[in-house]
């Protein structure tokens, strides 16, 4: 009972505090519309930044980059001129404000005059500053108390002296509140960091050399970490002009032991690594595919984009390029995410459509080495600074990104979001990592394996591991790889499959060696569907019912060519109990043989039909003509020519086994499908 009441003590008194510090937290009305501005500092090639919309919303500049100016803040043109100011507006008027609120960052103590103004544009002096300079601070967020408004304010104006203060002045937020508590800067972080109590563990000697290591890249099984080290001087070296060594970037690999301790690392070696800069971003869940920065040019040297290798035997292939279409990049940097299931490329480039820096975009698989053209994510994650390194989790919809733009402790935080739906423009804000991922400092290249227990990331130049707290992990997967081969000579087939439950379907390609890998929601049962041309299609059916944490699964899949003599037996033909009557459940399996005999308009098939072996035997033989006469007849409504379609009925007469359990039953109930020609 003592433990009882100290228990129910304990909560009551988190959420009293919890209740107080709401109560004592003033609410802030940021300012959402920009009304009027005196000049802004305008980059041809960022127009966005530095612009007076940057001014809107809560400070975010201010919070990542406190020590000097920043895009994602309204800057002036000049930095001498002797009045500048803005005038931003609130989309709801707020009667009785108490204080007004404005973050100042590079150079702050310009702010000459504020002005309020009603609903009726009448203005209201609440601030004046006779007494102009330069502040000790590199930054501040200035606070004016004044007396309740008996109106209500529409709008702010904020008049700067910039040539008082030298060098460019800038804001990156204006707000007004009711309340008289101090208002305090704010970072969004991730639900539960700040009762999490893992801290990051920088990597041992092994791994961290005296040199720079960037760009971990974990395997989905976690057993594998791939990082790049720059200027080793193991790496492959560049000769320059004067006959001089030069030690660029090499990608180098290392196994992780049970005891997460890691073996000597080994470079990668060629054709990965050449004497320019090499860095991979991508492994897949089988460590055959690797995603790799820069496209490899016949003569040796790289040009902008990305390409792709594969392990084949042991070794890796020649880089080949992954045509991007409408693909350009103003940045001299770029970093690239391959999904889990290799259909969708995540990027921070810098394209036309910019917000600012670079940002983050999404192309979608078209074919072999090819995707579609670049798809902006959106104002959510974009900001007019830059984001980076992308990391799509083996869900598909946790984000992990790095960025200079959104609110964080240091110069790049990195931060996470989800997907809510298939526009890939659709994301929950951002959240920080906290400060057990993110220092004063620079992090960036964010890397989780498939379970989402243990990421590594880079902080200044170093790589760290961390073990995640739990509402910043993705959601729970099962990694699915398998390989489509010819059931007769089991070569590798380039095959399309589908894969569906029952709320969901999609479709993705397997490589030209057949390897397919794709990451599943657990506890629901799926059906794996392949089918290449001049192949009967086949299906397989996955169980995950009873899987609640993250598992390796691996489902290989056999075709069988459309030769004449081979025969295949249709999976997942469903008919009524003891009547022909095809049940819903069977269409998917015929679509699909349908859609074959389409690709393959010279073939001709027979259709058997199979039943029990028990019971009449002239029933049993009716029983599977019409059987087969209604797969039949789904065909010809599908399009196939009655011509190309024959018909056999074996009733009980070919069972498969003479065991009478209802397996056994089940089994011997079947169509099957016979090439002849």
């Amino acid at each position: 009972m003592k433990k009882y009441v100290f228990w129910l003590s304990a909560l009551f008194g988190l959420w009293a505090q919890a209740l107080w510090a709401q109560m004592q937290a003033p609410e802030v009305y940021w300012a959402d519309q920009v009304l009027e501005y005196s000049s802004y500092y305008t980059r041809l090639d960022d127009p966005k930044q530095y612009a007076p919309e940057q001014v809107l919303g809560p400070p975010n500049g201010f919070l990542s980059n406190g020590s000097g100016e920043s895009p994602v803040m309204w800057a002036p043109s000049t930095p001498n001129a002797s009045e500048e100011f803005i005038k931003v507006g609130f989309s709801k008027p707020v009667k009785g404000v108490r204080q007004v609120v404005v973050a100042e960052c590079s150079r702050p103590g310009a702010i000459r005059e504020i002005y309020f103004y009603d609903t009726d544009d009448n203005p209201y002096l609440v601030y004046r500053n006779t007494n102009l300079g330069p502040l000790r601070e590199k930054s501040r967020l200035f606070s004016v108390s004044v007396s309740p408004t008996p109106y209500a304010v529409k709008s702010v104006k904020v008049i700067l002296s910039p040539v008082k203060v030298p060098g460019y002045n800038c804001i990156d937020a204006i707000g007004i509140s009711t309340g008289t508590a101090p208002v305090k800067p704010h970072i969004p972080v991730a639900d539960d960091v700040f009762e999490w109590e893992a801290t990051a563990e920088k990597l041992s000697e092994t791994i961290n050399s005296p040199y720079i290591e960037i760009a971990p890249n974990i395997s989905p099984d976690g057993t594998i970490l791939y990082f790049t080290r720059e200027n080793h001087p193991q790496n492959i070296p560049l000769v320059n002009e004067r006959g001089e060594k030069e030690y660029r970037q090499d990608i180098w690999y290392s196994k992780i032991n049970p005891d997460l301790s890691f073996s000597e690392p080994v470079n990668l070696g060629p054709p990965i690594n050449n004497p320019s800069h090499n860095s991979s971003f991508s492994i897949s869940a089988d460590g055959t595919t690797m995603l790799i920065n820069n496209v490899y040019l016949p003569d040796g040297s790289m040009k902008k984009g990305v390409s792709i290798a594969k392990k084949i035997d042991g070794k890796w292939t020649q880089p080949e390029e992954l045509i991007i279409e409408g693909f350009e990049n103003s940045s001299q940097f770029s970093e690239y995410c391959l999904s889990a299931d290799g259909q969708v490329l995540l990027m921070a480039i810098k394209m036309a459509d910019t917000h600012g820096g670079k940002d983050l975009y999404v192309s979608f698989k078209k074919g072999e080495k090819r995707f579609s053209k670049p798809r902006n994510l959106g104002p959510v994650i974009n900001t007019a600074a830059n984001e980076m390194s992308p990391f799509l989790a083996a869900d598909g919809k946790t984000l992990y990104f790095a960025s200079t733009g959104h609110p964080g402790y240091g110069s790049s935080d990195i931060f996470m979001s989800r997907r809510l739906d298939d526009s890939w423009t659709n994301w929950t804000p951002p959240k920080n990592l906290g400060p057990a991922v993110n220092t004063k400092g620079w992090e960036a290249y964010f890397s989780i394996s498939a379970s989402g227990e243990y990421a590594y990331f880079v902080s200044n130049e170093d790589i760290y591991r961390i073990q995640v707290s739990i509402k910043s992990r993705p959601k729970v997967v099962i990694m699915l790889t398998g390989q489509v081969r010819n059931e007769r000579t089991k070569a590798p087939i380039a095959a399309e499959v589908k894969i569906s439950s029952d709320d969901t379907t999609f479709t993705i390609e397997s490589d030209a060696q057949g390897m397919y890998q794709a990451s599943l929601e657990p506890q629901k049962k799926y059906v794996v569907h392949a089918s290449a041309k001049g192949f009967f299609p086949a299906e397989v059916t996955i169980d995950l019912s009873d899987k609640k944490e993250y598992t390796e699964v691996v489902k290989d899949i056999e075709l069988t060519p459309l030769e004449k003599g081979n025969k295949i037996r249709l999976e997942n033909i469903y008919f009524a109990r003891g009547r022909a009557d095809l049940l819903p459940e069977s269409y998917p399996t015929l679509d699909a043989l349908a859609e074959t005999l389409k690709e393959n308009p010279n073939t001709v098939i027979l259709l058997e039909g199979h039943t029990e072996p028990y019971g009449n035997k002239k029933s049993l033989i009716k029983l599977s003509e019409d059987r087969v006469k209604a797969v039949g007849s789904y065909l010809i409504r599908k399009g196939i020519d009655p011509k190309r379609i024959k018909y056999k009925a074996y009733g009980g007469t070919r069972p498969l086994t003479m065991k009478d359990d209802e397996a056994s039953r089940a089994l011997n109930r079947r169509v099957e499908v016979k090439v002849l020609k």
